[in-house]
Formats: structure tokens, sequence, C-alpha cells
């Protein structure tokens, strides 16, 4: 008997042991949720993620079963996780929306936001995270920032922080219309604006038929301007890139935004659409007509758009021009030499560096690319992230030792 009873004493420890060495995530409706965290007197913790999200997986292996983590969330909050695609049918979902993964909410019984907040974070800066959001305040600002909204506050510095600090947080999803209330207030002379545009271009990944895309569209050349080549890549990657992965991943959407652009007019749609015709050549790995076309667009654009020609080239790279397999001929290598080289005079960085030395060894003339090479410290960013990094074949490089 004594044996018996040592032995569910050990099992109930165990079990106990186990639920304290981790986040006790529970699977209940979102009505369930609140009626246990009223019950038992406690908040709400909602992690949202997704099955291809390696901080999610990072977060779930690394923090979540940290017993100290569990300790903490376990005694002070009913615990959630949701998968944001399988499970988007969540009660939870209705009410508050993710425009990162991992995000963590903290909410009261009642379904009130305390705070939210996304990516990794270590165990001992997560306890605190969560300690602040229990002391936040976010859920009465919000209603103020709302009231302040509502009554028809529109000053720049007021949109910025309503939308991108306080709406963005917990409805991703209403930002956008939102802005386009704020633009339907102003004036062309407004819209035209460095202030306004740093708004606008946080929406360049999408066509639409509204306020946002269209003064993006109708303004791009001020924009380009006020805020420089980082604007010029994003309206790049607008009118080029997304369409050019839309013409094979989502037929309906490229046709829906090219409708758009189609019959709207805006400075620089031929240089765009120009583009987009040599970025078609070059998806059929016909590299002697787009480069003919990519140095007719730059020579043709480089006074209002220095960067058009780095952007050009990193679509070459993209395609394979560089790597071993491709027999260049020789007309080809000199007209990529002199595409790279137009690009660094135009826009001299780290990226545009190596553009200029990976054309050099296109030719052979592996010490000219290494003299260059050596010198890329000197120059500052944009650098090229790694994964493209590897398709420029910089490894051809090398020196006689002779």
């Amino acid at each position: 008997m004594r044996h018996r009873l040592l032995t569910l004493l050990m099992f109930a420890v165990c079990g106990y042991m186990a639920h304290a060495q981790q986040v006790l995530f529970q699977r209940l409706t979102w009505q369930e949720a609140k009626d246990k965290a009223r019950a038992e007197g406690k908040g709400i913790f909602v992690d949202v993620y997704t099955t291809w999200c390696a901080p999610c997986k990072k977060m779930a292996k690394q923090v979540f079963t940290q017993p100290k983590v569990g300790d903490y969330i376990n005694n002070n909050f009913v615990a959630l996780s949701l998968d944001a695609e399988k499970e988007a049918a969540h009660g939870f979902f209705k009410l508050y929306k993710a425009s990162a993964y991992p995000t963590y909410f903290w909410l009261d019984a009642d379904g009130n936001l305390y705070d939210t907040q996304s990516g990794f974070y270590p165990a001992d800066e997560f306890i605190s995270v969560s300690e602040q959001a229990l002391r936040s305040k976010f859920s009465r600002q919000y209603v103020a920032d709302r009231a302040k909204w509502e009554r028809g506050e529109r000053s720049l510095d007021f949109v910025r922080h309503f939308l991108f600090d306080v709406v963005a947080k917990v409805y991703p999803d209403s930002v956008r219309p939102y802005l386009n209330k704020y633009l339907g207030g102003l004036t062309e002379q407004e819209i035209a604006t460095k202030g306004v545009g740093e708004l606008l271009q946080w929406f360049t990944y999408t066509i639409r038929d509204d306020s946002v895309w269209l003064a993006l569209a109708k303004h791009n050349d001020i924009y380009q301007k006020l805020l420089g080549n980082d604007f010029g890549k994003k309206m790049y990657m607008n009118l080029v890139r997304v369409p050019m992965i839309n013409s094979t991943e989502d037929v309906v959407e490229f046709n829906r935004g090219q409708s758009i652009v189609e019959v709207t007019d805006f400075p620089n749609k031929k240089m765009y659409s120009d583009i987009l015709t040599m970025e078609r050549t070059l998806r059929q790995k016909a590299y002697a007509p787009a480069l003919k076309r990519a140095l007719a667009i730059g020579l043709a654009h480089e006074g209002h758009f220095p960067n058009v020609y780095s952007e050009m080239i990193y679509s070459f790279i993209l395609a394979d021009f560089f790597v071993d397999t491709h027999k260049r001929t020789a007309e080809e290598v000199a007209d990529m030499r002199q595409l790279a080289d137009r690009a660094f005079r135009m826009a001299p960085s780290q990226c545009t560096l190596l553009y200029k030395a990976a054309a050099r060894a296109l030719g052979n003339d592996y010490q000219a690319a290494y003299r260059l090479l050596a010198n890329l410290p000197f120059y500052g960013e944009p650098a090229l992230s790694s994964a493209v990094y590897a398709k420029l074949n910089l490894r051809r490089i090398h020196i006689d030792e002779k």
C-alpha cells in the first residue's frame, strides 16, 4: 500500500514539474479562453505563429519550454498558441491580426488588449516584455487616439503615430484604408511632400485602385528626388519585381495589377514598361538583347533614377548570367561591363562595386577584379545579400602568384 502511494505521489510530482517546465498552451475557443481567464483571475496570452516561421520554431523550442517562462505565463495567463494560417477561423482572429510572425498578444480576461510585440525574445527578455505588457496602457491609448482621429486630428505626426504605432499593431489590415481616408483630405501639393511620401512608401508591394497607389504612381518622380534611391528601389519592386513574380505564380493578381497600370498616367510609366519588357526577355535567357535594352533604358533614365542600373543588374544575377554554365559572348561581357561601370558611377556603394568586380571577372581580368574587391571597406551600404552574392560567382577570382 505504501509503495502504491509513493508511486502515485511520484506521478503527481512529475506531472506538476512537467507543467512547470513549459508554457501550458491550451486548445480553447475564444469564448472558452475568456471564461477560463475570468474564473482563474488571469489574463490571456496568445502566441500567433506559422509553420514556416523560423523564429516561431525557435521560440517554441528554446523559450516556451523554459521553467521560468512557463511559471510566469502559466501563473498569470491562460495561454493559447494559434497557427495564423491553419486556424484562421478561430474567434481571436475576428478581433486581432498579426502583421509579422511570431506575434504575441497579452490581453485581459475580457479580451481587451494590454500590448502586442513581434519577433524572437530570449527567455529573460520575454518575461520582461510580458511584465511590461501587464502595465501597458496601450488599450487606453488606442481608444484615446481613435477618438482624436474621429474628431478630425490629421497632423502628419499624429497620423504617422496612429497608423504605424497603434493601428498597425492590432489591426494591420486597417492601416491602408485609414491612409486612403487621410489622403482624401489633402491637396495634391500636400500629397507631393516628403512626409507623406514616407508614409506611402510602405505600400509598394501591391498595386491597388486606391488613393495610396495612385499617389505613389502620380508622384513617383517627386518622391524619388525627396526620398532617394531607397524609394526608387521600392517602386521598382512595385512595378517590376512583384508583377514579374505574379505573372507566373498569381496570374489573376498580375492581370488585375496591369489593368490598373494601363489606364493610369504617371511619370516614368514608359521607363517601367520598357524595364518589364527587358525583364521578360531576360527570363527567356536571351541575355544579349536584354543587355542592349538595359543599357538603352539606363542611358535614357539615369539622370532621374541613378539606381536603375543596379536594379537591372540584380535581375541579371537572379537570371544566372554570371554562373559558369552560361557561355557568354565577348559582346555580352563588354555590355555587362558597361552596365556595371555605369551602376557604380551613378550610385557608388559596396553593392555596385561588387557588380563592377564581377564584370571584370567575366572577362578573366582577375587582378582588376581583386583590386576592386580590396576597396569594399571604403564604401557604404547597400551591400549584396549573401544568398545573391553566391550567384555573382566571384570565387572564380584568383591571383597569379608567379
